[in-house]
């Protein structure tokens, strides 16, 4: 099978070591390479590609609107936003697809942000802002504002498009993100041009959640800003890996394995990613943890632990209310995710925050590490456990309380129904690619 990436000019890109990862893991025997076609040649590239030069394709800048004179047929996402970077050859037919799409969708779904009743930003009218706005609109988004240096440029750009959510437009003077999440899609900070933003440090008080598309660097100063706030943040490299292997999917013909997404983004991180590891209180969560830290040569950080260290006893700060604890949880939670090629293990009620979880996501993947319930009554020390000191029973409530909540906030449930050595052997087998 052959494959590629159309463009202009592509200099370095990722593209290659992606698809070969995932032709490999498919067993597929095929090569992807980039094609650099001058303007005046796409028409010429196009018939070869139409006459068998290519099973199927990748395009992107500055073709992702110039190549739908040459299909054949769209599919519907692609007609809506109106460019194509997927393109599967069916003899002589061309057809175009949009996995920008999808790929934003699962970087939001990899990191537990949800799109429901929420107020969103987006920063930018370029091409990539299309498909973000789409997907919004699709996903009951509260209400979508379109930042850009020129809004009423961008308004009569996107005023043939229909949004199913409130829409308006406004330039950066108006910028609003009280209680908002804000994506950038702008390639203002990306490498080589690095250390800059396009918004001041003190524009993002109130953001809820920062999603930067640009995954090169690893941090920009967008994310950094934030990050020093106590605002959770991500970058695009899941999108980039995700949007990848739905293209491979289309090329396949076949439904993808959802954790090769995972373990091709921690092939391709800059940073070696966590794994962080939660569940209930007495789950195991610290003897796994530190199994798999050590076979895997990756740091280990306890919160609880390191909370005891920094703030006391946790009896006596759970003697001050929850809220207290939970807020100090919270702080640990942050800085946990600035942690790299760590075993994170967590407090067994850090699901009960959203944002803690959008912290530790950013990091890595999640590991719900699930023992039955009657074994940890069995075992656990009441005594040690704040929640459970009055009444050991009372696990059994606790889990049926959280349960949803491990479920929810987790990339992979890991069964403790045995022994630590076999539940650290399964994460391990579902790290490594």
């Amino acid at each position: 099978m052959k494959l590629g990436l159309l463009g202009e000019k592509l200099g370095h890109s990722l593209s290659p070591a992606i698809h070969d990862m995932a032709l490999k893991a498919l067993g597929v025997d095929g090569n992807y390479g980039l094609i650099e076609v001058p303007t005046q040649g796409l028409a010429d590239f196009m018939q070869s590609f139409k006459d068998g030069a290519y099973d199927g394709i990748n395009v992107t800048i500055p073709y992702k609107r110039e190549v739908i004179q040459y299909l054949d047929a769209l599919s519907d996402g692609a007609a809506r936003i109106g460019a194509v970077n997927t393109i599967l050859r069916e003899g002589k037919t061309l057809k175009g697809f949009n996995t920008d799409y999808d790929g934003f969708g699962a970087l939001l779904a990899a990191n537990f942000i949800d799109t429901a009743g929420e107020d969103f930003v987006v920063l930018g009218a370029g091409g990539a802002a299309n498909s973000v706005l789409t997907y919004l609109s699709d996903h009951a988004a509260g209400s979508i504002t379109l930042v850009s240096r020129s809004p009423e440029s961008a308004e009569r750009g996107f005023s043939g498009k229909s949004f199913a959510v409130p829409f308006k437009t406004a330039g950066y003077v108006d910028l609003n993100l009280e209680g908002k999440i804000l994506v950038n899609t702008t390639p203002v900070g990306m490498h080589p041009k690095e250390g800059v933003s396009p918004i001041p440090a003190d524009a993002l008080n109130g953001c809820k959640t920062l999603v930067d598309l640009i995954y090169n660097p690893a941090q920009t100063r967008l994310m950094q800003d934030a990050i020093t706030k106590g605002i959770p943040a991500v970058n695009g490299l899941y999108m980039l890996a995700a949007q990848a292997m739905k293209a491979e999917e289309i090329w396949q013909g076949r439904a993808m394995d959802g954790w090769l997404t995972r373990q091709i983004y921690n092939s391709l991180s800059q940073d070696k990613p966590n794994i962080v590891i939660t569940g209930m209180p007495g789950s195991g969560k610290t003897t796994v943890g530190k199994l798999v830290a050590e076979q895997l040569n990756m740091d280990f950080f306890d919160m609880d632990a390191d909370i005891e260290a920094r703030f006391g006893d946790i009896h006596a700060l759970f003697a001050k209310g929850e809220e207290h604890f939970r807020d100090i949880e919270f702080q640990t939670a942050a800085a946990a995710a600035n942690r790299t090629n760590t075993v994170v293990c967590t407090g067994g009620g850090v699901v009960k925050r959203n944002e803690n979880m959008k912290h530790l996501a950013g990091t890595g993947a999640i590991f719900f590490l699930d023992r039955p319930v009657e074994q940890i009554y069995g075992d656990v020390d009441a005594d040690s456990r704040p929640l459970l000191k009055q009444d050991k029973s009372a696990v059994f409530k606790l889990y049926e309380e959280r349960i949803g909540l491990y479920q929810k906030f987790s990339h992979c449930r890991i069964a403790n129904e045995t022994d630590a050595e076999t539940a650290a052997a399964q994460i391990i087998e579902k790290w490594r690619v």
